[in-house]
């Protein structure tokens, strides 16, 4: 018997350790840093400890966790493609789970509403509808770019992400005294157990997140779909067009309270589609999408060159081939999925599938023409200007060029990128990094895809096109190409071109690639566009021989000077944020000093008063009258409160009261200009 007891024992003891290790194993291990928005973000032991806390919490009730994960796996998909167009890092995701859990119509204690926990004047300021029809807060799509404007705006002000997610939960304004002066610029940052409690729950959601959600079977039955441009229809006839569930259409989209969507703005319905229904909703958006009205005019640049194949099926409901840019292709028909025209072309699915770079969820546009055969390495044209809506994979399509070789000749990283309009895409070589992106501003009468870009009209010499390459857009379209298995393809000749190095140009960081807009003057615009050319370039090494300048290891970087005069000179790379803190003031005073607001950009080069002492008051004429009211800030008023009282926009008191953001104190005293 005491055998007995002692194996049982024995036994339940090794049972309830093992339990013990696999419910360690559950929860992910706190790594000692992380990337984030570009940033190496450290954590010492403290701050580990207490984000591994903040983990077990989140995952301590297993049915609650799976339901937040559900909603991530549904919802993501739409965040992280409004960051991507936004440019904001696509971990900020997370921190729309942290705020609302992803529920549209979550309301917190200070009435903060929907999926980003926006206040209503903050909303407003943020672009955002809300009334008693309209409440954007509740809409993803919206409420996700008013969030990113914010985020952007932050990171203007303090250059560093993590600096911007901590503004989130307290503004700008407050956690100016709070961000360290050295986290601007900084490529790493340390997070230590007195960081606020906020940032570091935002980290153990991402780190939680991404581990859960690598080997998560989520329960979701449907999927979300994007419906833009829904202005005038209301959800019930969008649920009859698209043979949705009304009521499954009406829950996920909560933010609409009348029967017709408004048509003052452009408002994006969330379509939650079944996973039966998929390719079906697919095709008829698809469809939509390029009716008459809506499908540009492919005549106007010759391309794809398409030749109706000599030999075709006999059956009058057998799918048509052609040869298209000197390729073997064949015309999708209403309602055929690829294994059909796969099958039809006795070639196998996934060959079809690769050929046309399309994966098997992806629908076909009927009267589309695809491959049956290898994209091509090079385009027969040059070049091609990009027109409104067009994407890169489009552009692949139409010029039979592979969409690895697109990506490379035009040094970019994101296959999905959204092209500027206007855009000049290389088509046949790798656009050299000595080259500007060119962008050419035209309205929509963009020139052939043969044209050269040119930077400057002045500096640009001709050369004869090549006789094998149609000059303009009606040569092209008579030009035929050769059969698919003797076709040469043609070298083009690019004019040489001369960039006046005075042309307004903006470098970016990595590469030295610029960015030149081309006016319909054909001369550089002041203006620059170089955010695509930023995000492409950061992943990318710089080759020695692409390098412009090299940093000596034994040098260091040259630190900002502070002046004992009581004026600064502007230096490379400084903000109103970083001079404050260099001198050890508040932004406010800086900018009322100096008669600036945080519009107003700085110049290397420009002299700024940080001294009380040195700055000038402003004199008032004793027969004018006084140009503002002062009011006093009381409990439970906000700027968009006062500004409403009073007549004025927020935008004028935060003028005239150098204020960087919309956060007011009680008791604070404010300028109110008298209109």
């Amino acid at each position: 018997m005491g055998k007995f007891f002692l194996a049982f024992s024995l036994s339940s003891f090794f049972l309830l350790t093992s339990t013990s290790a696999i419910r360690a194993q559950e929860f992910p291990e706190v790594p000692a840093n992380v990337m984030f928005g570009g940033l190496i973000v450290k954590f010492d032991n403290g701050a580990k400890n207490i984000i591994e806390t903040d983990i077990r919490s989140l995952m301590a009730n297993k049915r609650f966790w799976e339901d937040k994960m559900d909603r991530a796996v549904l919802y993501f998909p739409i965040l992280e493609g409004v960051l991507i167009e936004e440019e904001v890092p696509l971990d900020f995701k997370y921190l729309a789970l942290q705020e609302s859990s992803l529920t549209p119509d979550a309301v917190s204690s200070s009435n903060a509403v929907g999926f980003w926990q926006f206040k209503e004047e903050t909303a407003v300021e943020l672009g955002l509808r809300v009334d008693n029809q309209i409440d954007e807060r509740k809409n993803i799509t919206s409420s996700t770019r008013a969030a990113a404007r914010y985020l952007k705006r932050s990171n203007q002000q303090f250059n560093n992400w993590v600096s911007s997610l901590y503004s989130y939960y307290l503004g700008m304004g407050g956690i100016s005294k709070l961000v360290p002066a050295n986290w601007a610029y900084a490529r790493e940052i340390l997070l230590t157990s007195r960081t606020d409690r906020y940032v570091l729950r935002f980290f153990a959601h991402k780190i939680a997140l991404e581990a859960g959600l690598e080997r998560h079977r989520t329960a979701n039955r449907i999927v979300l779909f994007e419906y833009p441009n829904s202005g005038g229809r209301s959800l019930d006839v969008i649920a009859r067009d698209l043979e949705l569930d009304p009521l499954e259409l009406r829950r996920f989209n909560r933010w609409i309270e009348t029967d017709v969507i408004p048509m003052d703005r452009e408002y994006v319905v969330a379509l939650p589609v079944g996973t039966p229904q998929i390719n079906t909703v697919r095709e008829k958006l698809m469809s939509a999408r390029q009716s008459p009205g809506q499908e540009y005019n492919r005549d106007d640049i010759g391309f794809p060159v398409l030749r109706k194949a000599s030999v075709q099926l006999k059956g009058r409901n057998d799918p048509v081939f052609y040869e298209i840019n000197g390729l073997p292709g064949i015309q999708a028909r209403p309602g055929d999925k690829s294994y059909d025209l796969a099958k039809a072309a006795k070639v196998s699915t996934g060959s079809f599938l690769k050929f046309n770079e399309l994966s098997s969820r992806d629908p076909l546009v009927p009267g589309e023409v695809y491959y049956l055969a290898k994209k091509k390495k090079k385009a027969m044209v040059p070049f091609h200007t990009v027109r409104e809506g067009e994407t890169i994979r489009g552009i692949s399509q139409i010029y039979g060029i592979r969409t690895k070789d697109l990506l490379k000749f035009n040094r970019i990283s994101n296959r999905n990128l959204r092209l500027q309009t206007g855009r000049v895409m290389w088509l046949n070589k790798k656009r050299p990094s000595s080259s500007p992106i060119e962008i050419i501003e035209k309205g929509s009468n963009f020139p052939p895809a043969t044209s050269t870009p040119v930077p400057m009209a002045e500096n640009t010499s001709t050369e004869k096109a090549t006789p094998e390459i149609p000059k303009n857009a009606s040569e092209r379209k008579k030009y035929s190409p050769k059969l698919a298995d003797k076709i040469e393809e043609p070298v083009a000749t690019t004019p040489e071109k001369k960039v006046d190095t005075k042309a307004p140009a903006q470098v970016s960081g990595g590469t030295g690639d610029r960015v030149v807009i081309i006016t319909q003057e054909d001369r550089p615009d002041n203006s620059t566009f170089d955010s695509e050319t930023k995000r492409n370039n950061r992943n990318r090494s710089t080759t020695p021989a692409e390098t412009r300048t090299t940093a000596t290891p034994s040098t260091p970087a040259p630190t900002p000077q502070r002046s004992n005069s009581g004026s600064h000179t502007v230096e490379s790379g400084q903000t109103y944020y970083s001079i404050s803190k260099l001198y050890g003031l508040e932004i406010n005073d800086l900018l009322a000093w100096n008669n600036l607001t945080l519009n107003d950009k700085l110049a290397v080069g420009q002299r700024l008063v940080v001294s009380k002492s040195q700055a000038k008051p402003t004199s008032v004429s004793p027969a004018q009258p006084a140009q503002f009211t002062e009011h006093t800030v009381v409990s439970g008023e906000t700027l968009f409160r006062i500004s409403k009282n009073y007549g004025v926009s927020m935008e004028q008191i935060q003028q005239a009261n150098g204020m960087s953001d919309t956060n007011v104190k009680l008791g604070q005293k404010l300028k109110i200009p008298r209109n």
